[in-house]
């Protein structure tokens, strides 16, 4: 006789088998995304150097013959704050809004209008590949660069930053084919559950990895066309987000300590 209610053993072992595997899943793609961040970081090392002011001239008087030139800005580095001498030393904890990709970026005066369908038209005579375009906004391609201009409010600007070198995308996707591999066995071999430490920790890092997957599906749309290329690890280190991050690293790694220490010993 069956009892109505009743909670049957094969239910139980499905339910946990479900929850296992969901919890592998959580990790796995966790560990991906990390694993992922540093590949790209290594692989953008190799992108090319930003134009000099020579090239800046260039590109600018073809985006706007004869206009005069306000202000020039540059950060050479890969990625970085932008005014590095200005940050506190509290900022590789706390996070900072000025952390971005290496730019060059020319301001006009005032007075300066730049109608985009000409620029677009002197571009590609230039031999740069346009985009799309609107009245206020275009971006272009050109061997290593990326280009942007801009004409809304405040004076029109045009920035360079640099194009994702393909090694970049070849080591984000083996780094986080590896990643999710290494996070799957892991979770399998783990024995204990994730408690308290553990859920908290991959909750904290819930958002890197959502922002570094968006960051990483856009590089590869960037691939194929002219916009600015987003950096998969700028992410953490935006300011609230990198502490949360960190603390979120710091959790997990304390339950993998406390899984090492309670993992089954072989008897001797």
């Amino acid at each position: 006789m069956t009892t109505t209610g009743s909670t049957e053993p094969g239910d139980v072992s499905v339910r946990r088998g479900a929850g296992r595997t969901a919890r592998g899943l959580w990790i796995a793609a966790t560990s991906a995304m990390l694993a992922a961040m540093l590949g790209a970081w290594l692989g953008w090392q190799l992108a090319d150097d930003l134009p000099t002011a020579g090239e800046m001239r260039s590109l600018v008087e073809v985006v706007a013959p004869g206009a005069a030139v306000a202000e020039v800005t540059r950060a050479d580095q890969i990625s970085g704050f932008e005014y590095a001498e200005d940050e506190p030393s509290s900022a590789i904890v706390a996070g900072s809004d000025e952390y971005g990709a290496g730019y060059v970026e020319v301001a006009f005066a005032e007075n300066v209008g730049i109608p985009m369908a000409p620029v677009a038209q002197r571009l590609r005579a230039a031999g740069w590949r346009v985009g799309d375009w609107s009245d206020t906004e275009l971006t272009a391609a050109h061997g290593g660069w990326r280009v942007q201009v801009y004409d809304d409010w405040g004076p029109a600007t045009v920035r360079v930053e640099r194009a994702e070198p393909i090694t970049a995308l070849l080591l984000t996707a083996l780094s986080g084919a590896a990643g999710a591999w290494l996070g799957w066995i892991l979770a399998r071999r783990v024995r204990i559950s994730l408690g308290v430490l553990g859920t908290v920790g991959f909750v904290m890092l819930l958002p890197n990895t959502l922002a570094g997957a968006l960051a990483v599906v856009g590089d590869v749309v960037e691939a194929f066309g002219t916009g600015l290329v987003p950096l998969p690890w700028e992410f953490m280190w935006i300011i609230l987000w990198r502490p949360l991050t960190l603390l979120g690293l710091l959790l997990v790694g304390a339950w993998l300590v406390q899984a090492f220490i309670d993992r089954p010993r072989s008897p001797e």
